[in-house]
């Protein structure tokens, strides 16, 4: 049996609005109900973080900082990137797949007439998506130190973008 866990450190953005409160207490509650992965003594986080405030940017800054050093003494970095990698390929395509089949009545239409085959309808169906994510922004204070960790990290970064309105 494969036991994934999903995350290492969840954040909960934009905590300056009253309405993210519930989601901080569900993912601390999630959290608490998880079972240790074997081999690694790093219990999940829960953080708060407002990008409009600040606050809660040093101390998760500082969690990432913890994990990687945590799993990179534990000579655990490697094996944790694989597992990360495939599990977001597996999560990712069962939401286009699933995405697909609610948008899909009328292939379903078309199999309950007989006019495709379910098989028929299936390879159609799988090759109809495009991806839905391109790219995720992260603001830093120091560029250099960030990317050299998110490619140690296995991601893929592309040449940063200054947006002088915020201070560039």
């Amino acid at each position: 049996m494969v036991l994934w866990r999903l995350g290492d450190i969840y954040v909960v953005s934009k905590s300056d609005n009253q309405a993210s409160e519930s989601t901080y207490r569900d993912l601390l509650a999630m959290v608490d109900m998880m079972r240790e992965v074997k081999g690694d003594s790093w219990k999940p986080a829960v953080i708060k973080v407002s990008g409009l405030y600040g606050y809660g940017v040093d101390e998760l800054l500082r969690l990432i900082d913890d994990r990687f050093r945590e799993l990179s003494n534990n000579s655990k970095l490697g094996e944790s990137l694989i597992s990360r990698r495939l599990l977001e390929m597996r999560l990712y395509a069962y939401d286009l797949l699933e995405k697909r089949l609610d948008e899909s009545k009328d292939l379903e239409g078309d199999v309950i007439n007989g006019r495709l085959s379910p098989q028929e309808a299936a390879r159609k169906l799988l090759g109809m998506e495009k991806p839905r994510l391109d790219h995720v922004a992260i603001a830093v204070k120091d560029l250099n130190s960030a990317v050299e960790k998110f490619r140690k990290l296995g991601l893929r970064v592309s040449d940063p973008i200054i947006v002088e309105e915020q201070g560039g």
